[in-house]
């Protein structure tokens, strides 16, 4: 889907916004010899090369750049949040740490944002069964039902079909998400209908193993 190509997109928005005004970092967490706020002030550079490089290194962090993206988790800045999610998703199933922060994003009001931390929580497989609640939530979101969210109107079906896979890499564990993937059998997107077939079978068959 294009959201996920949209390097340039962000960038720009980033460069446009007043992060300054927007971001609060209580502690001065490091990543590289940089501090969150030097990585804030590269991303917001007029120079589009600077800003890529610094975008490119975060979504793309090891786990020395857990504490970074984890304070940029925290922004109200989408853009900044999804970056953070990109990178804690490159860094799973490292980083165990982060499932917490993970599971609150997953109902993030950004669509693009929750589709990156079910990514991440999916890669964590069992270890992310704390999330299991926050994770059948966002499995069913659905447009039109509560606020709407920010995002195009297909995103809704890709978090979706994304839930369903991070509860079938729960496995066994996930028992209580077998109603809700029980509905998602009939949900109007093929995708979603696909990840929930799996996810349950996954479930209910302890011993096989989520790809």
């Amino acid at each position: 889907m294009g959201i996920r190509r949209c390097c340039r997109f962000i960038l720009w928005t980033l460069f446009l916004a007043f992060f300054w005004g927007t971001v609060a970092l209580a502690a001065t967490p490091m990543y590289h010899g940089k501090s969150a706020e030097q990585w804030l002030d590269m991303l917001s550079q007029s120079d589009e090369d600077i800003r890529a490089q610094a975008f490119t290194e975060l979504i793309q962090a090891d786990q020395s750049g857990g504490e970074v993206l984890l304070a940029f988790l925290g922004s109200p800045n989408p853009n900044l949040r999804t970056i953070a999610v990109m990178g804690l998703n490159h860094m799973a199933p490292a980083y165990p740490a982060s499932i917490p922060e993970l599971a609150e994003a997953s109902l993030d009001v950004n669509l693009n944002v929750r589709y990156w931390a079910l990514s991440a929580l999916k890669k964590y497989g069992n270890k992310a069964g704390s999330a299991l609640p926050n994770i059948i939530r966002a499995l069913e979101t659905y447009q039109g039902k509560g606020p709407a969210l920010d995002g195009p109107d297909r995103y809704y079906a890709d978090a979706r079909a994304r839930a369903a896979e991070a509860l079938g890499n729960i496995g066994s564990a996930a028992q209580a998400a077998i109603p809700a993937l029980e509905n998602a059998l009939q949900d109007p997107s093929p995708m979603v209908r696909e990840s929930a077939k799996r996810a349950l079978e996954l479930i209910r068959v302890p011993s096989q193993k989520a790809e």
